[in-house]
């Protein structure tokens, strides 16, 4: 990944990390990267959650968790094609400045899992 893609993508992150924790910032942030395809990027996010000891196979998530990761998935794979009841569920779990946060957040992390291929 490029310094600038590091960068902006580190802003992001920590701008959305207040609001839904580490934890879940890292596992939507994963969602969206693998979703989008196989990157450098993805494996590099990926490794540092079996790290801090996640399963990714079988995860214990929240209800909150398992959205973001199911949505991160469509959003890594097509962000216009987010269904009608995922987005009856993500208005009712979230604000929509959150969700303008997690938007932003994911665009991010999808440019800098393109710039993490990019540069292989």
């Amino acid at each position: 990944m490029t310094l600038a893609a590091d960068s902006q993508w580190s802003a992001a992150r920590n701008e959305l990390v207040p609001f839904i924790g580490e934890r879940a910032t890292a596992l939507f942030a994963h969602a969206v990267a693998a979703g989008s395809g196989e990157s450098a990027f993805a494996g590099s996010l990926r490794r540092g959650l079996i790290d801090s000891g996640e399963d990714l196979e079988n995860p214990r998530v929240t209800e909150t968790e398992r959205l973001l990761i199911d949505w991160g998935w469509m959003l890594g794979r097509n962000p216009d094609a987010i269904d009608d009841a995922t987005r009856a569920r993500l208005d009712a779990s979230f604000t929509p400045a959150l969700r303008g946060i997690l938007v932003r957040f994911a665009a991010v992390t999808r440019d800098a899992s393109r710039a993490a291929d990019s540069s292989r």
